[in-house]
């Protein structure tokens, strides 16, 4: 007796019959032959082409979708990566091709979170309809719509694009490498039963970015900044500017540590507060946006886990009110610039100097507060109205730190002249000083004494050459010969060391 047995199988999208047969007793040979004839003549394995069959192609041709072909995504940046579909289709009938994420992406420790990756399609020839074209759809394991057919049912071929988001590290939860699989099925509208499938295997290899701080001085070098309390040097923008990258997903805080005092090769050593700063950051959180001492640790900035890269600019000035009694002399001292993530940190070392520069100077203002200039007014008018005499007060004040005693020294060139040659005697141009018990030195005219040509002595500082200041009075008598008009000379201070 024979037995007949058949198994479906779909291959490549083709339905074939396979026949199993077996005897049983004993049959005389040529019975035997001939039914074993007959039956091999009807039922030879058939192939039968499938109505509506679905083919996957990655855009690299490699048979899976790897999203790090290029190379690892790092964090920061983002990777798009496409597939190709198409249907054919002779069935005659509507028919909608549906997408699921069958295992998700994960690595031995952890799944990715789902929105890490997002996808949206892109026709190329359709006369259906595409779904998930617009906003991208994050990639799930919802099964998701993608094409739905015209009512005929006609072929198409259309683009699923597969980005990773890592422009957005919030999306990211881990890195490493990932593998997962999508499943393509085609289904007729009208049938529940789905005519054709295929899967893909996803990879997908995720790197953190490399934490970059690279720092630049306005002295044009990256490990030393110099501060001068020269007047043409402090017209100049004294600064460190700190260009961070690599903190996608990270936050990171800078602290600012004065490694030492502020000392110069003798010992001496300025005063707390005498250097202030103040910072810019363009995107992250700058802790002190106006002038602060510059002394001890503190935390200067955190990127708040908000930006990758970030500019940092820590501005830095000298509060001349606290160094002004000092004397001239370089002060150094070490910055530190110390990097926080969590547990990890990296620390940058830069040199800063201070310059006290040479002071030796004077500065005379009259009591109209002009500077250089002393005037006697409405002396005597054609009316031949005539004053007895006029008082007019100046302030001199000197400057210096090079603790050297000094001398000032005043130069009258000439009696008062008009420009007719008429002058004014001497004798009539007087002198009398005035100093606080606050200020240190010496005046020479407490009297009133009057003024000589050429150079004159009016003050004397103190040994250790301490700044002071003192008070001039010039009091101008008029005789009755001297004419109406307008008169000048030049008196002018200097200073010279003893």
């Amino acid at each position: 007796m024979l037995y007949l047995f058949t198994r479906p199988d779909n291959v490549a999208g083709r339905r074939q019959c396979e026949v199993y047969f077996c005897f049983q007793g004993v049959l005389k040979m040529k019975k035997f032959i001939f039914t074993i004839s007959c039956l091999m003549m009807c039922l030879v394995t058939q192939t039968v082409w499938a109505d509506l069959t679905i083919n996957v192609t990655p855009e690299d041709m490699s048979g899976k979708l790897n999203l790090s072909s290029q190379g690892a995504v790092k964090i920061g940046t983002d990777r798009t990566f496409t597939v190709t579909i198409e249907i054919s289709s002779s069935a005659g009938q509507k028919y909608e091709v549906k997408q699921k994420m069958e295992e998700p992406l994960r690595n031995e420790k952890v799944e990715l979170d789902k929105n890490a990756v997002v996808f949206h399609t892109l026709p190329i020839t359709t006369s259906g309809s595409l779904y998930a074209d617009g906003e991208p759809i994050a990639l799930d394991q919802f099964e998701h719509t993608l094409y739905s057919s015209s009512d005929a049912g006609d072929g198409a071929t259309f683009i699923v694009a597969y980005s990773v988001v890592g422009s957005e590290p919030d999306r990211i939860n881990a890195v490493g490498y990932f593998r997962g699989t999508i499943r393509y099925y085609v289904v007729p509208i009208r049938g529940s039963s789905i005519e054709d499938d295929a899967v893909l295997r996803v990879e997908l290899e995720i790197a953190e970015t490399e934490f970059k701080a690279q720092i630049s001085t306005s002295d044009y070098t990256k490990d030393k900044i110099t501060l001068s309390t020269s007047d043409d040097k402090q017209k100049i923008e004294r600064y460190v500017e700190i260009n961070l990258s690599g903190m996608e997903g990270k936050n990171y805080d800078i602290f600012q540590e004065v490694k030492e005092d502020f000392k110069d090769e003798k010992g001496r050593v300025i005063s707390k507060g005498s250097v202030r700063f103040f910072l810019e950051a363009q995107k992250g959180q700058a802790e002190y946006t106006s002038y602060i001492p510059l002394e001890g640790t503190s935390q200067i900035y955190s990127s708040q886990g908000k930006t990758g890269e970030d500019k940092v600019k820590i501005n830095f000035d000298i509060d001349n009110e606290k160094i002004e009694d000092l004397s001239e002399g370089v002060f150094t001292s070490k910055l530190e610039y110390t990097f926080k993530n969590g547990d990890k940190e990296e620390t940058i070392i830069l040199d800063i100097e201070v310059e006290i520069a040479a002071v030796f100077e004077i500065e005379v203002i009259s009591e109209d507060g002009a500077a250089g200039r002393l005037f006697f007014r409405s002396l005597k008018d054609k009316r031949s109205y005539m004053k007895e005499f006029e008082t007019r007060e100046a302030l001199v004040k000197v400057r210096t730190n090079l603790n050297k005693p000094y001398i000032v020294v005043q130069k009258l060139d000439s009696p008062f002249i008009n420009k007719a040659g008429d002058t004014i005697p001497l004798e009539l141009f007087t002198l009398r000083q005035e100093i606080d018990k606050k200020q240190s030195g010496e005046i020479v005219f407490s009297d009133s004494a009057p003024l000589e040509l050429g150079n004159t002595n009016v003050f004397l500082s103190d040994r250790q050459g301490s700044s002071s200041e003192f008070k001039v009075m010039y009091t101008l008598k008029v005789a009755p010969e001297i004419r109406s008009g307008d008169y000048f000379t030049n008196l002018s201070y200097s200073l010279t060391e003893k």
